[in-house]
Formats: C-alpha cells, structure tokens, sequence
C-alpha cells in the first residue's frame, strides 16, 4: 500500500469510529442514565448496555491504535501492553458479539409463543438468567481473548495493513488458540444469532398474517395480545 492509500483508508475509516462511537456512546448514555434515575434496569436494557459500551470502547480502542501509528509510538513494542491490549481487544469483540446473541435469543423467547412447559418457565424467569448471561459472556470471552493473545507473539492491531505484517512467522504454532478462540469468540454466537433472527422474523410474519386476516377485530383480546407480542 502506498502513503497516500494509507492516509486515504484512515480518513474513511476515522469516519466509521466516530460514527460508531457517537451511536454506541448515545446508546450507553442514555441505558445509563436510564438506570440512575430508576434505579432499577430492566433485563434487556443491561444486556443493551453492555453490548453498547464493550462497543464504545471497541471504538477507542481503534482511536488509540491510530494514534498509535501516526505518532509512532510503538506501544505494541512492550511486551506487557502488548499482550494487555491484545487481550482487550479480543476481549471487546468476542463480548459484544455475545451480548448481541443474548439479544438476539431474548427478544425471539418474548415475542414468540410456546407450548413448552421448559420454554414457558424460562420466558418467565428472563429476569433472574439475564445475569447469567452477562457473566457467562464476560467470563467466555475473556478466557477466549486471553488464550489467544498470551500466545500470540504478534499485535492484533487490525488497523495495521496487512503489507507491513511480518509474513515470515509462521502461523501453525497458534493455530490451536486461534481455533478455539474462533469457535467460542465468533462461530458459535454467529450461528445461534442467524437462527434465532431467522425463527424471530418467521414469528413476527405469523403475528402481522393473523392481523391482517383479522382487521376487522382489531380490537379483540387476541389481536392484542399479538399487537403485544411484536411491539
């Protein structure tokens, strides 16, 4: 890559961070000061915002991986802040890929309707698995991030061009981190958010058909309960 096409991608890219960080920022802000005014937030709202701020700070941290090397100062160099941003980085990411699953999962368990004793019982406990989940989360994705960036003797800055990365390591040593990191980090939430968005959308068709097909009683208590249901 020449200067100019560096300089050309950090400018455009500059532009997607602070985009992502004025919404993820706004989002996180807003559940924030939600939760101090009522001191109480409801489950999908803390899942909201954590998936809000591990993205914020996925954000900054790019910032900072900029101004990294626009001013050279080979941070990644040491080895401590090295294997520390490298870990918060995989950190972040694998994070908020969970939270958005968790998301993803919730809203298709309270919009769709079972017969399921099992499903029924978790519908109403949504409250007390929220919790759950968040450190499930956290704890997955930071022994994932951690097993890959201890033995990994490169940065993970992913704002340095491929061209400029050392291609004479060799790769074969981490793959059996890298893999499972992969699997837990990205394949495994990637998965279960395509099925559960597939099964969501399948179930808001049926609630906007049986609306359709029953207009003219619109008002009835089971027309609202499927008014309910997708709102």
């Amino acid at each position: 890559m020449s200067s100019v096409d560096i300089i050309a991608l950090d400018c455009i890219t500059l532009v997607e961070i602070f985009g992502g960080l004025l919404i993820n920022g706004f989002i996180t802000t807003i559940k924030i000061l939600d939760w101090w005014e009522c001191q109480k937030m409801k489950p999908l709202d803390k899942l909201f915002l954590g998936l809000g701020l591990s993205r914020f700070l996925t954000m900054c941290l790019y910032v900072f991986n900029i101004i990294n090397r626009f001013f050279s100062l080979n941070v990644y160099q040491i080895k401590v802040l090295d294997w520390t941003l490298n870990t918060i980085c995989l950190f972040l990411d694998f994070s908020s890929l969970w939270f958005s699953m968790w998301l993803s999962v919730l809203y298709y368990v309270k919009v769709a309707i079972f017969k399921s004793n099992i499903l029924i019982r978790i519908k109403l406990r949504l409250s007390e698995l929220v919790p759950y989940m968040i450190l499930s989360s956290i704890f997955i994705s930071l022994v994932s991030g951690f097993l890959f960036a201890y033995n990994f003797s490169s940065d993970l800055d992913i704002m340095i061009p491929y061209s400029n990365m050392d291609h004479n390591q060799s790769e074969e040593p981490y793959l059996e981190f890298a893999i499972p990191s992969y699997i837990f980090g990205h394949f495994i939430p990637f998965i279960i958010v395509s099925i559960s968005t597939f099964f969501l959308l399948q179930t808001i068709l049926v609630h906007m058909r049986h609306i359709s097909s029953n207009a003219s009683s619109i008002t009835t208590p089971r027309m609202n309960a499927h008014h309910t249901a997708i709102h």
